[in-house]
């Protein structure tokens, strides 16, 4: 998501949140932060999980309707 920002513009941007927020806020922005990225990323593991059941469910149907078909 990140990848292609600088050591620089990080920087930056941590100043900008800091002058935005205050020091004293800080901790519990971030804290926040890490709790919102855990859930998505969680969020992101079940889809990931359900695409891939519905895969795996979608082809072993229509190896069942291949084998099937063969016996004509």
């Amino acid at each position: 998501m990140f990848s292609n920002l600088g050591t620089g513009e990080i920087f930056i941007i941590i100043l900008v949140i800091v002058f935005l927020f205050g020091g004293k806020k800080m901790p519990e922005i971030a804290r926040d932060l890490g709790k919102s990225g855990n859930e998505l990323k969680k969020a992101k593991d079940q889809l990931d999980q359900t695409i891939n059941q519905i895969k795996k469910d979608t082809f072993s149907e229509i190896e069942k309707q291949s084998e099937g078909g063969d016996q004509t």
